[in-house]
């Protein structure tokens, strides 16, 4: 059996598996309950069983980035945020 071998800034979904032997580049993502059963280069996106390539991570960074940034541009996302979060750390971020 060989060694299993997960790059920096990866994420793994809950009850993923990753078989023996397998490498998993940086930035991969692994959705829940995939199954692992080759090895993948940096920036891959896996889901299914057997995991299949299924995205790149930067155009899901850039996908999801977008969509939390208008949140908290939206009307009702200001009124959130000021709610929720006081002025001090909302500045320093």
């Amino acid at each position: 059996m060989g060694e299993i071998k997960i790059g920096d800034n990866c994420f793994i979904g809950a009850r993923a598996i990753i078989l023996p032997g397998i490498t998993l580049g940086n930035e991969c993502v692994v959705a829940a309950g995939a199954v692992v059963t080759k090895s993948y280069p940096s920036g891959s996106v896996l889901g299914g069983n057997p995991a299949k390539l299924i995205g790149n991570s930067k155009e899901l960074v850039k996908k999801y980035s977008s969509i939390a940034y208008g949140f908290s541009d939206s009307k009702w996302g200001k009124k959130y945020f000021a709610e929720n979060y006081p002025e001090k750390i909302l500045r320093n971020r």
